[in-house]
């Protein structure tokens, strides 16, 4: 088989896709778009200024708080957007996990035998 025949359908196929979960994939973003957002919005409110910031940045540098997110990869100066990406990149990741088994499951239903 060639390459051309084997991707032949996959324009189709996506488009087919897409068009069927289309309500699913506008929810699902607009989910994660306002988690997202949420979470910005509260490191906002948390650091205000360079004592606060200091202070998050000890406690997310703390062995149970590396449990949580994983290891702090931000790098000074310190800002709150770089706390933002460091705190958020776990919970962002487990959401679209959750995110693709839903939509796999809603395509291939388990069997009741």
């Amino acid at each position: 088989m060639t390459q051309s025949n084997r991707t032949a359908q996959t324009g189709y196929l996506t488009r087919m896709y897409l068009r069927r979960d289309r309500i699913a994939i506008i929810i699902w973003l607009l989910g994660i778009v306002g988690g997202v957002g949420s979470g910005a919005s509260k490191i906002i409110g948390l650091s205000g200024d360079d004592k606060q910031v200091a202070s998050l940045v000890t406690a997310l540098d703390t062995p149970s708080m590396s449990a949580l997110f994983g290891p702090f990869t931000a790098v000074k100066p310190y800002t709150t957007a770089s706390i933002f990406a460091a705190s958020m990149m776990v919970f962002t990741g487990l959401l679209l996990a959750i995110m693709n088994i839903f939509f796999c499951d809603s395509k291939y239903p388990r069997s009741r035998g």
